[in-house]
């Protein structure tokens, strides 16, 4: 005969599930002389849009072993979100997850651990910020191209259009300052790892360690009008991005450079926490009041942003700045 497998269950599983659906708006409109460029301040334009959201999560908790030799408990923990952002004729959608464990191999020591991933959408501000004109300082790369050193920036100018002769004469270049409708969201996956430690012999003595690393990619970020032209022009012709931020007339002169929020960079940021937290249990103190010796210590190995950047050379590169 056969005997179906019994499942205890050492204390009852955490679950928690629910859906949300919201809608974000926002509308900001100047007055009718700053939107006309008349008054004493540059031009502006309104800042309206919205977006419709629609999510669904679930979270769950499970004890694996409990009171076992080298076990007094392990724990694992588990959620997962689904999340749609609607924006205008545009659809994101993904699925972020997250892992976690909880491991006491004694009643001393905890052992802790988490991977998950994190997912953002852009900001209303983000994608419509409403533009605003100034008329910045901008070196045109495509000035004197022909006799330009960088290959790129060669067939990158002829490539628009640009006349081989042509020479830049104005330097003071418009620029709009804005939102940017074509974002996408930001990914990032964050992991941790750390000790508790709380001893016996000092009651109400935690002392805890925490490694922990997380890498953003596709960071928002607004990059300026000279990063835009470099991303345009010094970059590999099959390589080139934020092209449709610059303007250019019919015999080639540069005529407007928009600085948009853009997706641009990877950031990583790591590092170690330290934390003591001890509630002093001298007698003589109770008629006072609870006192605590709290220290916490924060140690950063790394916080670096990796874009497309220009080297000494004029030559745009993959560079990490830390």
């Amino acid at each position: 005969s056969c005997r179906r497998p019994t499942i205890v269950l050492l204390s009852p599983i955490g679950l928690a599930t629910g859906l949300e659906v919201r809608k974000e708006a926002f509308k900001g409109v100047p007055d009718a002389k700053k939107v006309q460029g008349t008054n004493a301040n540059l031009a502006e334009t309104a800042t309206q849009g919205s977006y419709t959201v629609k999510e669904a999560y679930f979270e769950v908790a499970v004890p694996v072993l409990a009171d076992k030799p080298f076990a007094e408990s392990l724990n694992l923990s588990f959620a997962s979100r689904y999340s749609e952002y609607d924006i205008g004729q545009k659809t994101f959608d993904n699925v972020a997850s997250k892992l976690g464990l909880e491991y006491r191999p004694t009643g001393e020591l905890l052992v802790r651990g988490t991977y998950s991933e994190a997912f953002r959408a852009p900001a209303i501000t983000a994608l419509f910020l409403g533009r605003s004109l100034s008329f910045p300082e901008i070196v045109d790369p495509c000035s004197g191209y022909s006799s330009s050193e960088d290959e790129n920036v060669r067939t990158n100018c002829a490539a628009d259009g640009v006349p081989s002769g042509y020479t830049q004469t104005n330097s003071q270049i418009p620029s709009a300052f804005g939102g940017n409708p074509n974002l996408t969201p930001e990914d990032a996956i964050t992991q941790s790892f750390g000790l508790v430690w709380s001893p016996e012999f000092a009651p109400d003595l935690n002392i805890s360690i925490d490694w922990y690393n997380v890498v953003i990619e596709d960071v928002i970020t607004f990059t300026g009008p000279g990063q835009v032209l470099a991303s345009c022009y010094q970059a590999a012709p099959g390589s080139r991005s934020l092209c449709d931020q610059v303007s250019r007339g019919p015999t080639g002169e540069l005529q407007r450079v928009d600085n948009l929020a853009a997706n641009f960079a990877e950031l990583e940021v790591g590092g170690i926490d330290l934390n003591l937290d001890w509630r002093l249990p001298f007698d003589f103190l109770q008629d006072f009041g609870s006192f605590k010796v709290v220290l916490d210590v924060a140690y950063t190995s790394k916080n670096s942003q990796t874009i497309d950047t220009v080297d000494a050379d004029g030559n745009l590169t993959s560079q990490t700045v830390d």
